[in-house]
């Protein structure tokens, strides 16, 4: 699997609104919830099999993960 995004880079005070951004455009729109964001650290490998898309996201200090009707709405973008 290729690493797609990792948290571990980011200073602290960085890390929420760099996985919203990144991880919306790479893997689903969605919003989160973290209560301790000096606590947050996440990473989300992706792999290709054919036609099926793979993702694995691993991540500590993400409160919750809600897709709402909103996002839906405005869809995804599949990663390259």
């Amino acid at each position: 699997m290729d690493t797609v995004l990792t948290l571990s880079a980011i200073h602290p005070r960085d890390r929420v609104a760099y996985w919203q951004d990144l991880a919306c455009k790479t893997v689903i729109k969605h919003d989160c919830r973290v209560t301790t964001p000096s606590k947050l650290d996440a990473s989300i490998e992706f792999a290709q099999l054919s036609e099926l898309d793979f993702v694995r996201i691993e991540s500590s200090g993400l409160d919750r993960i809600e897709r709402t009707a909103r996002n839906i709405a405005h869809g995804h973008r599949k990663p390259a």
